[in-house]
């Protein structure tokens, strides 16, 4: 069996990409230590490349270089950028080399360099829909790729709204696939010398796809991370917030009179200044973890919950999470595992409260310790890996028994 990636160097859920190396901008690898694993078990991962496989700045510049040898120059210098095996990594380039038992994996979140394969190519076609934006274009070529398996780490036919107005001619097969910590998330510091109040993690990103903008009425993708954002002096005694906004330095629009010189220094700006994060990546997220006994990642407008979730209560902090079920999904319960609230500030003060109080400081360290203990079990690097691989074997051997 072959896991075959579309454009992989292009993905910055797995690597820093060659737009990302020259502006210096800090990459999530939220799913590089997948393709670590594979490879640590000899699993052959492919690396398909395409004509649109860039991450070049800008339309204009990806749009006139299209060159399948320079496509192959950029994927394996990204690769060794990187610092993953080039001789473990196949690169492929002619659909006529895929096999029927190849297994193609799209990620649904970069459209523009996902899809430029023929839709009656061999294999068997895979959905990977981290940071879902729910989009009708993104829906209609998984359509025309006829996908019959999606990947998320929530099932979104169950959570999500926009999923199912723009998917609803899908009926194939969801694949549940956990976020993973990180080995350096750890719980370092004893539960009594932490601060009694939560800390709230995650950054705020917004959407601007008109079905996002009319179906959820905001442009915001976490909207309970921008309701502790406003609130932050009402939260003061409950919670510090370090809710940041991904975009920190203003954007520099551009205006019909600009003149040619202008409109390149504002492109540049903005693509120089992209997701800096300078305040976010500034302190040490496993320290701050470790400070307190509460903490806050809140889900995005979707549904999903951020990796945060799994980081934090990896670090001995007990989570507070919105109860809609996809915990429950996890194996979690209510009270047990986590702090169950119903979404609202309102709730979120009077359950923070609640285990402020001294004579709450046993449940609350026993939460955090049961949840600690069932992520680092259930939710380790070599857990979700391996079931990651074993759920895609899973629809190779139902396809070809």
């Amino acid at each position: 069996m072959r896991i075959v990636y579309i454009n992989l160097h292009t993905n910055t859920f797995v690597l820093k990409t060659l737009s990302y190396l020259i502006n210096g901008q800090r990459v999530i690898d939220k799913h590089r230590f997948i393709i670590d694993k594979l490879l640590e078990n000899n699993v052959e991962v492919v690396n398909f490349i395409t004509l649109n496989g860039s991450s070049l700045p800008g339309k204009f510049i990806r749009n006139r270089i299209k060159s399948l040898f320079l496509r192959k120059i950029e994927a394996a210098y990204v690769i060794k950028k990187n610092n993953l095996p080039l001789k473990k990594i196949k690169f492929m380039y002619d659909i006529n080399e895929l096999k029927k038992d190849d297994i193609l994996i799209f990620y649904g979140h970069f459209p523009e360099t996902q899809f430029d394969i023929p839709v009656d190519v061999r294999g068997i076609k895979i959905a990977d829909h981290i940071h879902f934006y729910g989009d009708l274009e993104t829906a209609n070529k998984m359509r025309q790729q006829n996908i019959k398996y999606y990947i998320c780490e929530i099932d979104l036919k169950k959570y999500c709204g926009l999923y199912n107005q723009n998917y609803s001619w899908f009926n194939g097969t969801y694949i549940p696939r956990k976020f993973s910590y990180q080995p350096r998330f750890k719980n370092l510091k004893s539960f009594s010398e932490r601060k009694n109040k939560a800390v709230a993690m995650g950054t705020l990103t917004t959407c601007d796809i008109p079905e996002f903008l009319e179906y959820y009425g905001t442009n915001i993708y976490q909207p309970k991370r921008q309701m502790i954002f406003d609130n932050k002096e009402l939260l003061s005694k409950e919670v510090d917030s370090y809710i940041s906004n991904y975009q920190e330095t203003s954007r520099k629009k551009i205006d019909k009179k600009d003149n040619k010189i202008k409109i390149i220094y504002k492109k540049a700006f903005n693509y120089l200044t992209n997701g800096k994060q300078k305040n976010y990546f500034s302190f040490d997220m496993v320290e701050k973890y470790n400070e307190y006994k509460m903490f806050i990642c809140p889900e995005d407008a979707l549904g999903a919950y951020g990796i945060g979730v799994i980081e934090g209560m990896a670090c001995g902090c007990a989570m507070i999470g919105w109860n809609y079920g996809a915990y429950e999904d996890l194996g979690m319960t209510a009270g047990k595992h986590y702090i169950a609230y119903d979404g609202t500030v309102e709730d979120l003060i009077k359950k923070i409260r609640y285990y402020q109080l001294p004579e709450n400081q046993e449940e609350l360290e026993k939460i955090a310790k049961t949840g600690c203990e069932f992520v680092r079990k259930h939710f380790s690097q070599d857990v979700v890996a391996r079931e990651y691989y074993e759920s895609i074997k899973n629809i190779l051997d139902k396809n070809y028994k």
